[in-house]
């Protein structure tokens, strides 16, 4: 067993100056990596707020590739953790993930979908009440981080088919109206748009929904009440304005802006509308099942979207700052809204402005273009 203090000292000499030194601690980590209570060790200094940031970070960066090799390994023979060290890791990883900064707490993610992957539900079958627990608090800390692996264990049932995801049942009914009301809260707190950990949230609650409804939409979340509400949330994302922070300001570069946290929760906002479109947009081309549902997404959400798209691109004609993934994605709706009778008769009124004003510009040679070659 590696005491936290002698797993700090072998990490600071594997940054060391001194070859020898540096060769005698990477093998001291591999001789002892699945040694009973090591991994827990590393877990342990990746928290551990007395340690120097760079130890913490290394410890997580070993923590993570222990974790990847020998928590659930497709190879019999090959090494395992011990089974009382996973148990450790599981009733504290949690915890460690809401405590560490970024650059531990990314490590830690990987960590936690590594362990969902292979555990949940059947052998970690208190995650679930946990994560629930954490919802209810008032930690923002604690409810990302409780959002984030709520996250995980829908994207790992992502591309599962019907009878798989039935799983997720259980977490759908569970946190799904929690992340509603929430959701809800914090796109009303207007005077809050500049506060990055809530624009984070956001973020994290419309990709966790999308991971939820990718391959089809839940019947838990399918009631057009229920359904209503998301995409009314999803709607009023696209369309708030973003804090002078994300806009055209001097001194910030594009990429800086495209990264600010509201952009991306527009751009997943956007992810969802055109899926939702193109599956349920055309009745016809649903299975028996959803027919009644893909009527009312067309009659209700299809063309509230296509106006609100327009709307986003109408903005270039202002020379205002759209970041290149979001116009791609207001275009795609555009395309796929082109193939049905009722969108395309809003299109067609407004066609000219979509082919001479949004299109046609974008495919001109600008000077950005010009800087690039």
């Amino acid at each position: 067993m590696s005491s936290v203090d002698q797993i700090v000292e072998v990490l600071r000499a594997t940054l060391s100056p001194d070859l020898g030194m540096r060769k005698q601690a990477e093998e001291f980590l591999t001789q002892h990596a699945y040694g009973k209570g090591h991994v827990v060790g590393l877990m342990q200094v990746a928290v551990a707020v007395q340690a120097e940031l760079p130890m913490r970070q290394a410890a997580a960066i070993h923590f993570k590739n222990l974790v990847g090799k020998g928590w659930d390994p497709r190879k019999e023979e090959s090494a395992r953790l011990h089974e009382e060290d996973k148990r450790t890791c599981k009733e504290n990883v949690l915890e460690a993930l809401i405590q560490s900064p970024e650059v531990v707490r990314s490590q830690l993610t990987e960590c936690v979908k590594v362990m969902v992957a292979s555990d949940f539900p059947e052998k970690w079958p208190e995650l679930l009440p946990t994560l629930q627990t954490y919802l209810n608090t008032d930690d923002v800390s604690r409810i990302t981080g409780a959002v984030q692996v709520i996250m995980l264990l829908c994207r790992k049932y992502e591309y599962k088919d019907k009878d798989e995801r039935k799983v997720l049942g259980p977490v759908i009914a569970g946190v799904f109206p929690k992340l509603l009301n929430m959701l809800q809260s914090l796109l009303a707190m207007s005077d809050k748009r500049g506060d990055a950990s809530l624009a984070g949230l956001v973020k994290l609650i419309v990709k966790t929904y999308w991971s939820a409804t990718y391959l089809d939409v839940p019947n838990g979340l399918m009631p057009p009440e229920v359904f209503g509400a998301w995409i009314t949330a999803l709607h009023q994302i696209i369309t708030l304005d973003i804090p002078v922070e994300g806009l055209n300001r001097p001194g910030i570069d594009k990429t800086e802006r495209k990264n600010y946290a509201w952009w991306k929760a527009k751009k997943w906002s956007l992810h969802v509308a055109n899926r939702m479109f193109s599956r349920y947009g055309n009745p016809k081309m649903c299975k028996p099942e959803y027919k009644v549902f893909a009527n009312w997404f067309k009659t209700e959400c299809a063309g509230r979207f296509l106006d609100t798209v327009l709307g986003l691109l109408a903005t270039l004609q202002k020379n205002q700052f759209l970041p290149d993934r979001i116009v791609n994605l207001s275009l795609q709706y555009l395309t796929t809204a082109i193939a049905g009778a009722t969108t395309y008769k809003q299109i067609k009124s407004n066609m000219d402005f979509v082919l001479f004003q949004i299109v046609f510009p974008l495919t001109c040679h600008s000077q950005e273009d010009q800087v690039r070659v």
